[in-house]
């Protein structure tokens, strides 16, 4: 074979060898490509920390797991020895260990003792212009820790005055556990004692019967013009004034009184007002409550501030690096909080009806992920923190890492606190 034929042969199983390495490559690069992306979608978060009372549900393997849409399995152990979830009925410190596709994921479930106060309310009716007190709404209240002490959840319960209904929510304690429970306060209109039939035809007195002079002479009568003018009843007349505020209807009720006089003249002896809320009627758009919240996110620094604190303090207990707060997610919060108070729709769906992330999209805020937690009733930050810590939900929330920023509302609608925290990545 000649010298060319040679190299020509070797060239050409050069080229092949080239063409084979090449393929093989790909085929690697492929391979690796596809482990990666698989590694990355087995990319789940696991909370560190899960807390119940004796008695709950045991959790499944969803509830420690965060932004996953993988099957797992999901075991306890007590000092090293499995239990299955039956065996959960005690107040201790178990380790859980949760497998995805051959990995292992590591957690804790806290259980605790249940809460020992069992309380029982009642509604409550009242005329107007009589007190109440926080007993008045308790119909049983029973605990083998102690005695049941008993607060308004907000001080401004005590101080219902006016006709209407109100929600009350009542707090029994004992010792450092708490349970709280609504009831309804009625406050009616004073019913009206019908007047006395007055005899208007004078009297003959018998000049020969012996007085009392020591007996209270009754009051006079007003007269007019010699003639005795006598009233004849009380009656009340109803004006109602209406105003409105995003879209809710509120009426004014003004009750006077009046005594009426037999010559048809009246006096007016009181008024009172009630004002009643058609939260039905609640058509607010985003662009309609961001003038105040804004102010409010502003003004309430303080508060917000407090409950981020509480936030990265319970972040820092899971290892869970601190998260910050920021201003244009307090409007944003305030705006759900707004909005949630004033449609009395308390949930993560919008009175509109899309999903509470829409508040984001509306003011321009456009985040790779999302959360948000409500609540209802509590009055300040270290209570509404302490009632988020102890949902499992919201905790999850609280302290998933993948979160970096946070926002926070809260509002004071008509006697009923509304909060609301929006976390975002």
């Amino acid at each position: 074979m000649s010298t060319k034929k040679k190299k020509i042969i070797i060239f050409i199983l050069v080229i092949i060898l080239i063409v084979i390495i090449t393929i093989l490559s790909i085929g690697i690069s492929h391979k690796n490509t596809h482990d990666e992306s698989e590694t990355k979608s087995l990319n789940c978060q696991v909370i560190s920390k899960l807390e119940l009372a004796v008695g709950d549900s045991v959790p499944s393997y969803q509830d420690f797991l965060i932004n996953c849409d993988k099957t797992a399995s999901i075991k306890y152990y007590l000092n090293g020895q499995e239990m299955s979830p039956t065996e959960l009925t005690e107040p201790n410190k178990y380790d859980v260990k949760i497998t995805i596709d051959k990995l292992e994921l590591s957690s804790i479930l806290i259980v605790k003792e249940k809460q020992n106060i069992l309380l029982e309310v009642q509604d409550l009716t009242i005329s107007y212009g009589e007190k109440y007190q926080v007993e008045d709404f308790v119909k049983k209240c029973e605990s083998n820790m102690g005695e049941c002490q008993f607060t308004f959840e907000d001080k401004s319960m005590e101080e219902y005055r006016e006709v209407g209904k109100y929600e009350i929510v009542i707090v029994a304690s004992v010792n450092e556990e708490t349970i709280s429970k609504k009831a309804t306060l009625t406050i009616e209109e004073k019913e009206e004692e019908s007047p006395p039939q007055e005899n208007t035809t004078p009297s003959q007195e018998n000049p020969n019967t012996n007085n009392n002079e020591n007996s209270p002479k009754p009051e006079e009568p007003p007269t007019t013009g010699g003639n005795t003018v006598t009233k004849v009843q009380t009656v009340n007349e109803d004006v109602k004034s209406y105003s409105y505020k995003y879209g809710v209807t509120i009426t004014t009720t003004t009750t006077i009184t009046y005594d009426v006089y037999s010559d048809g003249s009246r006096k007016e002896v009181g008024r009172h007002d009630s004002v009643s809320y058609d939260y039905s009627t609640f058509n607010a758009t985003t662009s309609d409550l961001l003038g105040e919240a804004t102010s409010l996110a502003s003004s309430s620094i303080n508060t917000i501030s407090s409950v981020v604190s509480y936030v990265n303090q319970y972040r820092s207990e899971v290892g869970a690096p601190s998260i910050v707060n920021d201003s244009s997610l307090n409007i944003a919060a305030m705006v759900r909080a707004l909005e949630i108070g004033w449609s009395r729709k308390f949930d993560h769906t919008r009175p509109n009806g899309t999903s509470c992330t829409t508040v984001l999209d509306e003011i321009g805020i456009y985040p790779m992920g999302l959360g948000e937690n409500i609540a209802y009733g509590y009055v300040d930050a270290p209570s509404v923190s302490e009632g988020w810590k102890n949902s499992p939900g919201h905790y999850q929330n609280m302290i998933n890492a993948s979160f970096t920023k946070i926002g926070v509302g809260f509002v004071n609608v008509n006697g009923s606190y509304y909060w609301v925290q929006i976390f975002t990545s």
